[in-house]
């Protein structure tokens, strides 16, 4: 069963680390989507250190995706996030390490660069 979109709003998050494990986005997306989609996580850092990085999120309390350790490092996962209830205004992405379970990755290298690519999925009602 196919279900026709009210509408698409992309957002792309972009921040340049500043020593820290996390960056945040204010506003600028709908707050009571259907769906988001993560298309696509770009990731270019001075100091490649060939680790792998997941990247939580307050969207889903959980990892929406992956960044390794290299420079130009590009993902396009795809995930598809269904969403029940309205989310919160400030997306707030932090980065943990991929060990067993996940913990805080410390500060990143400062001028690292992150862009996470998203879509806004509203489906119309029935």
């Amino acid at each position: 069963m196919s279900r026709d979109i009210e509408y698409v709003q992309n957002l792309t998050a972009y921040a340049t680390l500043d020593k820290t494990d996390q960056f945040s986005v204010q506003g600028g997306f709908p707050t009571n989507p259907d769906e988001v989609v993560i298309r696509q996580i770009t990731y270019g850092h001075s100091a490649a250190n060939g680790e792998m990085i997941l990247i939580h999120c307050n969207l889903t309390n959980g990892i929406i995706g992956a960044i390794g350790g290299i420079n130009g490092f590009t993902s396009n996962p795809g995930t598809r996030i269904h969403t029940r209830n309205p989310i919160s205004n400030v997306l707030t992405f932090k980065f943990m390490t991929a060990a067993t379970p996940p913990t805080p990755a410390g500060a990143a290298v400062d001028l690292d660069q992150i862009c996470i690519s998203m879509d806004f999925i509203k489906y119309r009602q029935k």
